[in-house]
């Protein structure tokens, strides 16, 4: 019986789906979930894959309407018969135990493979807390352990790494063994000794600690914070809304961590006002800090210091960073910023400059003294330099180099610390001036190892000093004198070479002086005293041990040696061939998923010179080539161009000049670029090179023609646009072959600079339309992802745009950007539909979101090429979505347009609900040729070309009679509006509910009259293309050009 009694039920969960699927589905289904997923394709090894069968489940679940109950009925069947969830982010242990995927993940990740990640963060978090407690302020570091450490008996079978078990936290606690960090409270012991306990610490089916877990979190904090232990209270806390159960089952939504929270605080002499980064697991803590702090301010961030809520670490008086086991290597510290914030308050700290001939040239890389500092010349991503030889931290001293820079343009630099294991980090660049920090490891001697970037470019470093901060009061970062070891580099030769027996254990302990007294700084402008800072070392005691100073805080090497040359690609030699003494042998361009041909700049990546004969050396140039095809934003009605190369023999100077390449005429004449050039190569700036193309860029030495090299690269100065949002965007790019690229149009997607010719309706349209009114190449930024979202709570599997870890679809945007030269004149966005598919996110969370997205990622990573006083952003209103929910589509797009309204700058280019669908999401490609279009306009009118770019609005609604509203018309760029009658997409709604609408006329050009077929009961609403789907097959639209249409409405009516 009870066989029975479960087949008839199994057949009636596999069966139940279809006449649900019959009755809703088709109508409401897919079209509200998100982006809609393509089938999963078997591939080698499939069958054996979990993933793949819960791929397959999710795709059959999307397919057969599992909405609503039948949803939750299913995935309560899953869990609580099968013992298994098709959700990817929650794993399902032993007796109903839940856990987080990542922290399973986590539990059996093998990372053993790369201690030096791990080493870097470490020190960086060192970095922090020296410069944060010489303040004055309090900074500790709290690792919250996974539920999977604390109970591994509920977390089931999960296959190991054959390389053995190891995580980044693991990683990071050995390397805190060698040199601890103070801030770090450990939380292990203390959880571990709770587990035995008579309560759990993590309920079964929680995602983080419960209250008496946060409690044991609490009194280890009090202790290292106050020097007492006090028994933390155990605050009972209302069942939590991210319950893994309820996630599992579909009761609720995943939870979003609002960006910044406030808790006022019980407690005025304790940590004053404290800053908490944290997830959600800090909300038990909540309560116990409320109970150490006057105030506390909780923000949510990928960086810290987070870029989106720009928070001044000045205006705190304690931080508290709080992680989790999984996040510690996803951790990121924005050094240069806590330290821009902090540095002129810290006190004590013992400042040395570094000498300049610290500084040696490496590979394709030349160095020299000009005014105020040092030029760095590099020519791509082969060139590297490096400091060498600068004193390490130990024990009782901490040391931060400080690097006072000048960059032409933004790029992404690459640090590597030549330790044993080496560390590397990444630093973003900016165009202009700016500090960099790098903290040093213990090691007696360090030589960091930089590599600009995958661009030709020019550094100037201003100055360079060791900030020493003091562990113990009796030091003055002193140590006794150790003359550093002759130091010689060949080629690639590592320079640290001489010190490779050095260990950090050796350093840590060596002998210490005190009594040093601190250099001048070396910038230009005093730091002011401050009284926040602790006192400063007791420098009178230290000064009778008459010791001398730290002689290693400056590093002095000898000049740099020669580097051996390499072969060119493209070369001009003495003498020339006799047919044209001005065309040298064709540029080297590489594939177009070469690493040049990603960072689109330098198509023909400079191998560096000619290697040096025994005999007398033939002069000889070679030109680095820019990307066929590449644009450069224009500056005005012009732009400075960088011209690198390499040369061999003796060149005096390098000269350039620019050449039409259809009409052969001298564009820019004969210029220098680069009166000195050294070690082998040539860099310099070509200023003012006026807009336009298609160019080609000619070098020779000066007073040697015969030494004369041209380019074979097509390149042009004028407009760059970048393309972002979601699939909408995309498909400008992909629908329709309706029309033809104009020549100068040409689009960037990290693979080349690549001409449109005929696929691509909106983009065509757009660009073509630009062109033919200003004559200049126009460059688009392909970067828009299917499916992305702009906030957290929507990111369905591809990405959200809010997101700035390294890997996201926002960083890969901006590190092409900056590949392109770092300026943008517009960026037009085409999104919302994934924020408004399930309804999670609403119009303020957009709104705040847009802006932020706006205001503190586009607008600061992203430099200003346009003439306006901020870089113009484009919003593009979402179009009809057939099968979307009316009001999470409306809230959105009043968010949109609010952000529009806001913003300077920032425009709604263009409205599109009046477009056709092709399908549930996209538009036809009459449609993308309609839209690009109408957004060109607004370029146009930006540019001050055309006098409008929005179509007519309503500007008021007034009852005329019972029956009849009118609607007072405002036009833009035309005088009248079509179609006279039968008007479709008007919506009344009043005290009583919907209003039935009998018919909308044109009453005359400024006038729309709506007859109603009953009486209005105030107060009443009129909408116009409100929600999702509106009906447009009859939307009104002016009699300008571009027959813009009216746009959408929703307001009181007047009596």
């Amino acid at each position: 019986m009870l066989k029975k009694i479960l087949i008839l039920f199994f057949l009636f969960v596999v069966l139940a789906p279809i006449p649900a699927w019959l009755l809703w589905g088709g109508a409401s289904g897919r079209g509200v979930s998100g982006p809609e997923l393509d089938i999963p394709r078997p591939y080698d090894g499939a069958l054996l894959k979990t993933d793949y069968y819960r791929a397959l489940d999710r795709y059959i679940n999307a397919q057969a309407g599992f909405n609503g109950r039948l949803r939750r009925i299913k995935n309560w069947i899953d869990y609580r018969i099968w013992g298994r969830s098709d959700r990817d982010d929650i794993h399902v242990g032993r007796r109903g135990w839940l856990f987080r995927r990542t922290d399973i993940e986590n539990h059996v990740q093998d990372q053993c493979a790369d201690p030096g990640d791990a080493r870097r963060r470490l020190l960086e978090l060192h970095a922090v807390e020296k410069v944060v407690s010489a303040t004055g302020r309090y900074f500790r570091f709290i690792v919250v352990p996974s539920k999977a450490s604390v109970y591994p008996e509920y977390v089931g079978w999960v296959p190991l790494p054959a390389g053995g078990r190891c995580s980044a936290f693991d990683r990071m606690r050995e390397a805190d063994t060698a040199y601890p960090l103070k801030a770090w409270v450990p939380l292990e012991a203390a959880v571990m000794a709770g587990k035995f306990g008579s309560h759990l610490l993590y309920d079964p089916t929680g995602r983080f600690w419960n209250e008496r877990g946060a409690a044991v979190a609490a009194e280890a904090l009090h202790l290292s914070l106050f020097g007492t232990s006090t028994l933390a209270p155990v605050i009972t806390m209302a069942r939590r809304p991210d319950d893994l159960e309820d996630l599992l089952l579909s009761r609720a939504a995943t939870p979003d961590q609002n960006a910044v929270r406030h808790l006022k605080g019980a407690r005025t002499d304790g940590l004053g006002r404290l800053l908490l980064y944290g997830d959600g697991g800090s909300d038990h803590l909540l309560p116990h800090l409320a109970r150490m702090a006057r105030r506390v301010d909780i923000v949510a961030a990928e960086t810290i210091p987070s870029r989106q809520m720009a928070e001044d670490w000045r205006a705190f008086d304690s931080i508290l960073l709080q992680t989790t086991e999984a996040g510690v290597g996803h951790l990121r510290l924005d050094i240069d910023r806590i330290f821009d914030q902090l540095i002129a308050e810290a006190e004590p700290v013992a400042r040395k400059s570094v000498n300049p001939t610290a500084v040696r040239a490496m590979a394709h890389t030349a160095i020299h003294p000009v005014a105020g500092g040092l030029e760095i010349k590099t020519v791509g991503a082969r060139s590297s330099f490096a400091l060498i030889d600068l004193p390490g931290s130990y024990r009782r001293c901490f040391r931060v180099l400080r690097l006072e820079l000048a960059a032409l343009q933004p790029e992404r630099m690459t640090i590597e610390y030549r330790t044993n294991p080496p560390m590397f980090t990444k630093r973003s660049l900016p165009a202009g001036r700016f500090d960099m920090y790098l903290p040093l490891p213990v090691k007696s001697r360090v030589t960091l190892r930089f590599q600009p970037g995958g661009r030709a470019g020019l550094l100037r470093l201003h100055g360079a000093e060791i900030l020493g901060f003091v562990s113990e009061a009796a030091d003055g970062c002193g140590r006794p004198p150790r003359p550093p070891a002759p130091i010689t580099t060949t080629g690639d030769t590592r320079p640290e070479a001489a010190h490779a027996g050095d260990q950090a254990s050796r350093d840590a302990s060596q002998p210490t002086t005190s009594g040093e007294a601190p250099a001048p700084d070396v910038r230009s402008q005093a730091r002011a005293p401050t009284s926040r800072g602790p006192a400063p070392a007791d420098r009178e005691s230290a000064a009778k041990t008459g010791r001398a100073a730290d002689p290693g805080t400056e590093a002095v090497i000898a000049a740099p040696a020669a580097e051996p040359p390499a072969p060119s690609p493209v070369i001009a030699a003495a003498p020339p061939p006799a047919s044209d003494s001005h065309v040298s042998k064709p540029a080297v361009t590489p594939a177009d998923d070469s690493p040049a041909s990603h960072a689109g700049s330098d198509a023909a990546v400079d191998a560096g010179p000619p290697p040096a004969p025994t005999a007398a050396v033939v002069p000889a140039i070679a030109l680095t080539e820019f990307a066929d095809g590449r644009i450069f934003q224009r500056r005005g009605r012009a732009a400075d161009i960088i011209v690198s190369g390499s040369y061999r023999g003796d060149v005096p100077a390098i000269e350039a000049r620019v050449i039409h390449r259809e009409q052969g005429l001298e564009v820019v004449p004969w210029t220098v670029v680069d009166a000195d050039p050294r070690n082998g190569i040539f860099l310099g700036l070509l200023p003012r090179v006026p807009q336009g193309g298609w160019y080609v860029l000619e070098v020779r030495a000066r007073d040697r023609p015969d030494l004369t090299v041209r380019g074979q690269h097509r390149w042009g100065i004028g407009m760059l646009v970048a393309c972002i949002g979601q699939s909408n965007m995309k498909e400008w790019f992909n629908t329709g072959n309706d029309l033809e690229a104009d020549a100068l149009l040409r689009r960037y997607s990290g693979k080349g600079w690549k001409p449109l010719e005929r696929t691509g309706n909106g983009a065509i349209a757009f660009g073509n339309r630009i062109i033919a009114r200003t004559g200049v190449p126009v460059g688009l930024l392909d970067f828009a992802v299917n499916g992305s979202g702009l906030h957290r709570k929507a990111d369905w599997g591809t990405g959200f745009w809010e997101d700035t870890r390294a890997n996201s679809i926002y960083r890969r945007f901006a590190t092409h950007v900056a590949a392109t030269g770092g300026r943008l004149e517009f960026v037009v966005w085409l999104q919302g539909e994934a924020d408004a598919a399930r309804g999670t996110v609403s119009g303020l969370e957009y709104e705040a979101s847009l802006t932020r997205f706006v205001e503190r990622q586009v607008r600061r990573d992203v430099t200003n090429g346009s003439n306006r006083a901020h870089l113009p952003f484009l919003v593009v209103g979402m179009p009809r979505r057939p099968g979307g929910r009316d009001e999470p589509h409306q809230a959105l797009r009043e968010a949109q347009r609010a952000v529009a309204a806001k913003l300077p700058e920032c425009y709604l280019a263009a409205t599109t609900l009046d477009l056709q669908n092709q399908g549930k999401q996209h538009l036809t490609p009459e449609a993308y040729t309609a839209m690009g279009r109408r957004v060109a306009q607004t370029v146009l009118y930006v540019l001050g070309l055309e006098g409008f770019y929005r179509g007519p609005r309503v500007a008021a609604v007034r009852v005329v009679d019972a029956k009849i509203i009118e609607a007072a018309l405002q036009h833009e760029g035309g005088d009248d509006v079509r179609p006279a009658g039968g008007i479709t997409g008007w919506d009344v709604v009043d005290d009583l509910g919907s209003v039935p609408v009998r018919a909308v006329v044109r009453h005359d050009p400024h006038t729309i009259r709506i007859v109603l077929a009953r009486p209005l009961v105030p107060p009443a609403e009129v909408r116009y293309l409100y929600g999702a789907r509106p009906d447009t097959r009859r939307a009104l639209r002016d009699n300008a050009a571009l027959r813009l249409p009216l746009e959408a409405f929703r307001g009181e009516v007047a009596p």
